[in-house]
C-alpha cells in the first residue's frame, strides 16, 4: 500500500474515530492536501484535526449541583397534533 493511499477519507476515518462521510461533508473545516479533487491527510493533519475538534469544558460552566426546582419537575403529556379529517 502507497502513501497517497494511506492518507485518504479512509485512513483518516480510522485514525480519529469518525465516518468517512462526515469528514466528507465537513471538508471545509478540515485542514487537508488537496491535488485537484484528491483529499489526502497526513499524520500531523490528523493530530491537528483532533486537537482542533477536542472539547474541554471550562471551570466556570461546569454544573456543581442542579437545583431544587429542576429536581421537581415531572415530565408532561406530549402534545398532541391535530388531527384533520
Amino acid at each position: 500500500m502507497s502513501d497517497v493511499e494511506k492518507y485518504d477519507y479512509a485512513w483518516l476515518s480510522r485514525q480519529i474515530g469518525v465516518p468517512v462521510s462526515w469528514l466528507q461533508k465537513n471538508k471545509a473545516k478540515l485542514p487537508r492536501i488537496e491535488f485537484g479533487h484528491y483529499v489526502r491527510f497526513s499524520p500531523e493533519l490528523a493530530e491537528e484535526i483532533r486537537a482542533k475538534f477536542t472539547v474541554r469544558p471550562n471551570a466556570e460552566s461546569a454544573v456543581t449541583s442542579v437545583p431544587a426546582t429542576l429536581l421537581d419537575l415531572k415530565p408532561g403529556r406530549a402534545p398532541r397534533g391535530r388531527r384533520t379529517a
